[in-house]
């Protein structure tokens, strides 16, 4: 896939969500779409199943219109009514450590292992020392408060 067109589409959705739900839904809430849903389609999907992302995309667009039709009918309402509370935590839960997960392994700290499944990185790489004083910077910012803590450079000049 094109990563222009990967970054438009996904400020442009960004965009539309936070639109139609301050505009519709009256929440001040900023809405983007799922990173979480973004690895997992990208590991799941395509590298996992095998499906080009023509097919995968294809797949989302259905199962969005499947779910627009569920909420239109009252149904997504019930779920979430009906849903345990230590489930909708499990859930998010379980996103947050994949992704901090991918994190680890883009970083370097962790990498796949030959005997087992995740071996620890080479401790001699600088990339990987940097990204982890830049995370330890982020967690210090984040316990004292302030505002701003996770912008990134690209955040501020992109």
């Amino acid at each position: 896939m094109d990563f222009d067109t990967i970054v438009l589409a996904t400020a442009l959705s960004a965009a539309m969500g936070c639109a139609i739900v301050g505009l519709f839904a009256n929440l001040p809430f900023a809405l983007a779409p799922g990173m979480g849903l973004n690895s997992y389609f990208t590991y799941g999907i395509c590298l996992r199943l095998g499906l080009s992302w023509r097919v995968a995309l294809t797949c989302c667009f259905m199962q969005g219109l499947f779910f627009m039709l569920l909420a239109l009918v009252g149904v997504c309402d019930l779920l979430q009514q009906h849903t345990p509370l230590c489930l909708k935590k499990g859930v998010t839960v379980g996103l947050g450590l994949f992704q901090a997960l991918l994190g680890l392994e883009l970083m370097g700290l962790v990498v796949r292992g030959e005997e087992v499944l995740l071996e620890l990185g080479d401790l001699r790489d600088v990339r990987m020392w940097v990204s982890l004083a830049g995370l330890m910077l982020i967690a210090a910012l984040m316990i004292c408060n302030i505002k701003g803590a996770m912008l990134s450079e690209t955040t501020k000049n992109g």
